[in-house]
């Protein structure tokens, strides 16, 4: 992470397949999750219409939250404004999918338009030829250039990295550092510097993943993004995932803040003595100038 305005995001999408019972108990831990999020990241809860307002008014959640279903419930002003009233973010991830990347396009344009941020999911980065694989990420990104650079802080990419238990984690880190590398590279080189810094690049988190400190330590990177939660503690992992990161950089903000505060506080007691001194012997203080 490059500066402190653009914070580590932790995404967690709630399993759509839950039962009732359990998603109204994920929704009632989730109410206490808020205290354990740290001040340089942020957590966004993606989840359905109805669960999302679940979320807002029934657990008083006061985190971010995802829409997964935006597609479904975006039709007339009525609806979106009523999203706006849950939500910040939106999930688009018809590439994926059959859908056109026109229709892509519009639904993004959309979203973008009213002032939502949105996630865009755009396929995994590693495959048994890297380098198509790779090709074929940068052309969907270039896709949607013209919203990048226009509303470079409403978008963050998620990456989905490979579903194989097969490979080794040394290779998978390896293979989406490179990408992750490629992707800032080519969004300097294509926008400009400025974008390529605000633009939030996430990875999808693999299946049972127990070590996420080594993901979230990657350069370049700026989130996890993790489907199909179907545990509260699955968040609490990615919230304390995302603390190794960010806490030396919050640290160091900290430190200067303290430091800060001090020399202005040493500064106001030396111009308060000399104003002081000014005062009761207006010869002595201009002899000290």
């Amino acid at each position: 992470m490059t500066a402190l305005s653009r914070k580590f995001v932790v995404v967690a999408t709630l399993d759509k397949a839950l039962s009732q019972a359990s998603r109204g108990y994920m929704l009632r831990v989730l109410g206490g999750v808020n205290p354990a999020i740290p001040p340089s990241a942020d957590l966004v809860i993606g989840s359905t219409k109805d669960a999302a307002y679940k979320l807002r008014y029934e657990t008083r959640w006061k985190g971010s939250i995802a829409l997964q279903d935006f597609s479904e419930n975006s039709r007339g002003e009525a609806g979106i404004s009523e999203m706006k009233r849950l939500a910040e973010w939106v999930i688009l991830d018809e590439l994926d999918t059959n859908a056109s990347s026109q229709v892509f396009r519009n639904k993004a344009a959309l979203a973008l338009e009213n002032g939502f941020k949105v996630i865009m999911r755009l396929g995994e980065i590693s495959n048994t030829n890297m380098e198509d694989n790779e090709v074929d990420l940068l052309n969907k990104i270039h896709l949607f250039k013209d919203f990048i650079k226009t509303y470079p802080n409403h978008i963050a990419i998620a990456l989905e990295t490979s579903s194989s238990s097969a490979k080794e984690k040394s290779v998978l880190l390896k293979e989406t550092r490179e990408t992750l590398a490629k992707i800032r590279l080519w969004l300097r080189q294509n926008i400009n510097q400025n974008t390529a810094e605000q633009i939030q690049l996430l990875v999808s988190i693999p299946e049972k993943t127990e070590d996420l400190s080594a993901f979230a330590q990657l350069q370049d990177l700026d989130g996890l993004f993790a489907r199909g939660i179907s545990s509260p503690f699955e968040v609490i992992k990615l919230v304390s995932a995302s603390k190794y990161w960010t806490k030396q950089l919050w640290k160091k903000y900290l430190s200067i803040k303290r430091s800060t505060a001090l020399i202005s506080n040493v500064r106001h007691k030396h111009f308060k003595s000399k104003v002081f001194t000014q005062c009761r012997c207006p010869k002595r203080y201009i002899s000290m100038l």
